[in-house]
């Protein structure tokens, strides 16, 4: 996916963040540590319901299937 195809599906990119597009991270996801790819970073805003988040990455995993959307303390140093 282009910049623009990964914005139209997650929305504006955020402008600072702790990790950028194209690191490698790993991260917990239900109970379980994985490792992959930030795809885009997603800016802090609200979801779709209302709910206001803070900046989100959207990780491509090693593991196939669709990719994981993360909060910042997920991510393991």
């Amino acid at each position: 996916m282009n910049h623009e195809q990964l914005e139209a599906l997650y929305g504006p990119a955020a402008k600072f963040s702790d990790h950028k597009t194209g690191e490698t991270v790993r991260f917990t996801e239900n109970g379980q540590e994985k490792q992959g790819t930030i795809i885009h970073v997603m800016a802090p805003g609200k979801t779709v319901g209302g709910i206001e988040h803070g900046v989100r990455y959207v990780v491509a995993a090693k593991e196939r299937g669709f990719p994981s959307v993360i909060e910042p303390g997920a991510v393991l140093s």
